[in-house]
């Protein structure tokens, strides 16, 4: 994946727009839905709805931008969806 210098702050934008949507959406779980409940994943961890549906926003959205960079998302990576990086350039996510 190639990324022009004057496409940097389109994606910049673009990520900032995505982030904000993300940020919203978990204040909107924070604010309507009083319980915190959590799940144990795999390797321990918890998740909550809220992880998930930040999740499932955030790797739908930028699939949307262009150049199909691999998401290495932690929600994603948790249930085995694992995309190949080799090529060196990912977005990483962790959705809180």
């Amino acid at each position: 994946v190639t990324i022009e210098p004057q496409e940097f702050s389109v994606l910049l934008k673009c990520t900032c727009d995505i982030a904000h949507a993300a940020g919203q959406l978990i204040n909107d779980f924070a604010v309507t839905r009083k319980d915190a409940s959590f799940r144990v994943k795999k390797d321990l961890s918890p998740v909550t709805d809220a992880d998930e549906a930040a999740n499932e926003l955030i790797t739908r959205l930028l699939r949307k931008l262009p150049h199909k960079i691999p998401i290495v998302a932690e929600e994603s990576v948790a249930i085995g969806d694992i995309p190949n990086i080799d090529n060196g350039i990912f977005w990483l996510v962790d959705p809180l």
